[in-house]
């Protein structure tokens, strides 16, 4: 009697759970070839799409001002490379060509 009463119960649960887990935006997180999770934001629909790369000591967040503005009109991508912002510092290689791959990821 206990068991059929809880049954709807953990039906409703379930489907809490399973919707909670859904989302209809990516997580934003890719991985370079070495491993390293590479953070970046991603807003808007249209061609050519927009990458936008920080210099040194900045971040992603310094082209929100360009992002709001050309993702009216494009798809436009914000990338933190490798150790800045949110992406991750687990690498050996700090060249130019591993901040390529954070980029091509």
């Amino acid at each position: 009697m206990i068991l059929k009463n809880l049954s709807p119960c953990w039906y409703f649960f379930l489907l809490v759970l399973f919707i909670s887990g859904c989302s209809s935006e990516a997580d934003n997180v890719a991985v370079s070839t070495n491993g390293v999770e590479i953070k970046f934001n991603q807003s808007g629909k249209g061609k050519p799409a927009l990458i936008l790369i920080h210099g040194w000591s900045n971040n992603k967040d310094i082209w929100d001002a360009q992002v709001t503005h050309f993702a009216e009109k494009y798809k436009v991508v914000a990338v933190d490379l490798a150790s800045f912002g949110e992406s991750g510092n687990n690498r050996n290689d700090w060249t130019m060509a591993a901040f390529a791959e954070d980029v091509t990821a």
